[in-house]
């Protein structure tokens, strides 16, 4: 009784300490930097800062020992492969299936966790040029139709608190300019939520179906009904 009491209390603290937000941070002003914030705990992840390391001695070449001759394996000792019989069992019909399955599974654990990203803050600002005028206003065109139906998806799928997006053609600089900063936060637990979710669909409706397919008998009387018109005429 004890042991189960102990096993309780580890996984409410697991799901406690997974109820609170994560932070990442992105700005971008001629360098990336990233940083992740959880609880009273920070992490820098970008910019690298890259420590010297002293070089090492080449060890010593190691006397050669005798190769030893691999014991043979036993024929018939290697399983089947379970695509080759689901290939065989299902056709190439039931494998589109069960890859289509797998990607709706897949989507529908993204869509899960993106719902449940919260979009703090996004401010950007880029400032178009290319030393030419005529260039300047196709890349500004260019840009805006790259840019702006990117933000409409991600403001479609995420929820959004505060945004200014700022894209201005800059007809007497001689490259572009970009400023970004976005604030994302997330709790953990969702994203843990919808992989559990996701395996347990992935077992009962993918693999299980993988390795314990069966013959499918219409197939095998499509391929002989094939072969006796082939052999009539």
């Amino acid at each position: 009784m004890i042991a189960l009491y102990i096993l309780l209390a580890i996984i409410a603290l697991i799901v406690l300490a997974f109820s609170f937000r994560l932070t990442v941070q992105l700005d971008y002003r001629d360098v990336v930097e990233l940083e992740i914030r959880y609880l009273f705990l920070k992490f820098k992840l970008l910019p690298w800062e890259q420590k010297e390391k002293k070089p090492k001695e080449a060890p010593a070449p190691a006397p050669e020992e005798p190769q030893k001759e691999s014991p043979k394996k036993k024929k018939g000792s290697a399983k089947q492969n379970p695509l080759k019989t689901f290939w065989d069992n299902e056709g190439i019909d039931g494998v589109i299936a069960l890859l289509k399955k797998t990607a709706s599974i897949l989507s529908g654990m993204f869509r899960g966790v993106f719902r449940h990203i919260v979009l703090d803050k996004f401010f950007l600002q880029m400032y178009i040029g290319s030393g030419d005028a005529a260039q300047t206003a196709t890349d500004y065109g260019k840009t805006c139709a790259e840019v702006f139906p990117a933000l409409g998806t991600i403001c479609s799928v995420m929820k959004v608190r505060k945004y200014d997006v700022d894209i201005s053609p800059d007809f007497l600089a001689n490259q572009n300019e970009t400023e970004l900063h976005a604030v994302l936060t997330l709790r953990p637990i969702f994203v843990t939520n919808a992989a559990v979710v996701m395996v347990i669909r992935l077992l009962f409706q993918v693999v299980f179906k993988l390795l314990f397919s069966k013959p499918d008998k219409s197939n095998e009387n499509r391929i002989e009904i094939k072969q006796q018109g082939g052999a009539s005429l």
